[in-house]
């Protein structure tokens, strides 16, 4: 086994597919989860010097075949991996507002949430199969309809909502 330290774009980056197995709970992050990541991500816009440790992620990987994308089964983690997927499809859904000279919705996308040029492996993360259809609507839809009673649509309004009372890059980074 090997650590290493990587941030979290880099590990989210390039053509892969994270799979949570179906042994694995389904997403049971409540409000409290969701706004000590927030607090922590505050924090961390705030200080300069301070970055923020999104804890470990432990995969295996999975043996794929040519022209596909490199797969990893998710050992430890995946709460709050789907969390960082959830929290950047609601900045997708605000960014264009935020900042569009910054980033925009199809970088986001492209880089972090799906894989563009795999139609079959799409999605960067497949989730438990009890969220396997609430966590596609919530990547794949630029504004999803949020008028399901689970936990990743409560978290994705979460950011949704705070995301949107921001007005600027400025007013995110501080």
């Amino acid at each position: 086994m090997k650590a290493n330290d990587t941030p979290i774009d880099r590990f989210l980056q390039g053509s892969k597919q994270f799979i949570v197995p179906l042994f694995q709970r389904p997403y049971s992050w409540k409000k409290e989860n969701i706004e000590k990541l927030w607090k922590d991500l505050e924090d961390t816009m705030a200080d300069d010097d301070y970055i923020h440790f999104f804890g470990s992620f432990v995969t295996m990987p999975v043996p794929t075949g040519p022209g596909i994308p490199d797969k990893y089964i998710v050992v430890d983690g995946q709460q709050r991996l789907t969390t960082i997927f959830i929290l950047l499809a609601a900045l997708r859904s605000n960014i264009s507002k935020i900042n569009p000279d910054y980033l925009n919705m199809d970088e986001i996308n492209e880089l972090y949430l799906i894989n563009k040029f795999h139609r079959e492996y799409k999605l960067k993360l497949l989730p438990t199969q009890a969220d396997k259809e609430t966590f596609s609507t919530l990547i794949e839809e630029i504004n999803p309809q949020l008028n399901s009673n689970h936990l990743l649509t409560d978290a994705y309004k979460f950011f949704n909502d705070k995301f949107a009372e921001i007005e600027t890059l400025e007013d995110l980074l501080h």
